[in-house]
């Protein structure tokens, strides 16, 4: 039995073309983000897909929204799969960051998995209620096409956990907005089938 996994970030906000760090801030989509959410539905919209799932966040959900025009399906919202929180850094530009808290990139070179600001989320942390869901998810649906609509830092999170990556790795890589990453399960083992793709765009 085959169990297919579609997971696509939303796409963008003001924040993100500004560079700030968003965290949970929950922003809606830009114009631009709106477009770029059309373009995904229009690569999708052949695709059969029996759930849709999205973080709670307007960003997601709006992506979610435009996608599901071609499937009208009900949309199902899960906190665990909002991106993490990054505390006291949400808001904050991404290249001021090494100059205003130069403590946060020795954290992450020490432990990269652990590390995190106050009132902020790990890696560790994000893996333990985002990854729990999605595997309760795919338990729930086998045989199913699952398309998750949610963040960056749960895509990269999901990369480094199915296929044992280094988190190291694996976050170099900038998560484009509205990319597609399919996953196809067999036997519980999972085959990647793309990553980060953005050929719609």
């Amino acid at each position: 039995m085959e169990t297919r996994l579609i997971i696509v970030r939303h796409g963008e906000t003001k924040w993100n073309k500004e560079g700030r760090i968003m965290g949970q801030i929950d922003l809606p989509l830009s114009k631009n983000g709106i477009e770029q959410a059309k373009k995904v539905s229009e690569r999708l919209k052949n695709k059969k897909i029996d759930l849709i799932v999205t973080s709670k966040l307007k960003r997601a959900i709006k992506t979610a929204e435009i996608i599901n025009k071609y499937h009208n399906l009900k949309i199902e919202k899960c906190r665990e799969l909002n991106e993490r929180t990054f505390g006291i850094l949400e808001g904050i530009k991404r290249d001021e960051l090494a100059l205003r808290f130069p403590e946060y990139y020795q954290k992450k070179e020490k432990d990269l998995y652990r590390s995190k600001f106050p009132k902020g989320e790990s890696y560790y942390d994000l893996e333990k209620r985002a990854i729990k869901k999605i595997k309760e998810i795919l338990r729930k649906n086998k045989g199913k096409t699952i398309l998750l609509v949610t963040h960056g830092g749960v895509k990269i999170i999901s990369k480094a956990y199915f296929f044992k990556k280094n988190l190291k790795e694996v976050n170099k890589e900038y998560i484009k907005h509205t990319s597609v990453t399919e996953i196809l399960f067999r036997n519980n083992k999972p085959k990647l089938i793309r990553y980060n793709c953005t050929k719609h765009l």
